[in-house]
């Protein structure tokens, strides 16, 4: 199997929020390092729609979860869904929107996950030949350049730092869809 990016949608009210497209600019760049395919999940009520329109944009391969009655973040919902998912399909790095969704979600994700956590990240370096990550610190007086030692890194990623460059004719993307009940969820 080949090693994975996952990026984790963030959409609101039927449409996928823009730092989504700044994840997939992103991965694609750590995917320069690798040979990894991007892969992307999304989480909702109904997620089919913005399923294939992150597909069909991208052409990545997306996981849409229907969860009955998930209108909204949930973010105990969200962690452990995603973990599930995330242990199946051992991606080396899962990135999602440094935001106060993704800030609720990401550390607690990446402590189910046993993973490394990077918040953040606004530039992607390569250091020694090692793929690090550079964030603001002290208050945006200093940068830091951060690595991880392997395993799964999950990434929270600075919007506005990873400029949205759609491909000109992108390949569209696979669909899977997947169910969760809401007992299972308890």
């Amino acid at each position: 199997m080949k090693p994975a990016i996952v990026i984790i949608v963030e959409h609101f009210n039927g449409q996928i929020k823009p730092v989504t497209h700044e994840l997939v600019c992103c991965a694609k760049r750590l995917q320069q390092n690798n040979s990894s395919v991007i892969m992307a999940i999304i989480l909702d009520d109904d997620p089919t729609t913005l399923a294939r329109e992150i597909a069909d944009t991208w052409g990545v391969e997306v996981t849409a979860v229907r969860i009955p009655g998930l209108t909204a973040y949930n973010g105990e919902i969200y962690t452990r869904v995603l973990a599930d998912l995330i242990r199946e399909f051992e991606p080396t790095y899962v990135c999602a929107a440094h935001s106060s969704q993704g800030m609720d979600f990401g550390p607690a994700l990446a402590v189910e996950l046993n993973a490394a956590c990077i918040t953040g990240v606004e530039d992607i370096l390569e250091v020694e030949n090692r793929t690090s990550f550079a964030r603001s610190v002290f208050g945006a007086k200093a940068v830091a350049h951060i690595r991880s030692q392997g395993g799964i890194t999950l990434l929270t990623i600075q919007p506005g730092m990873f400029k949205q460059r759609q491909p000109d004719n992108p390949v569209s993307g696979s669909v899977g869809v997947r169910s969760f009940k809401g007992e299972s969820l308890k």
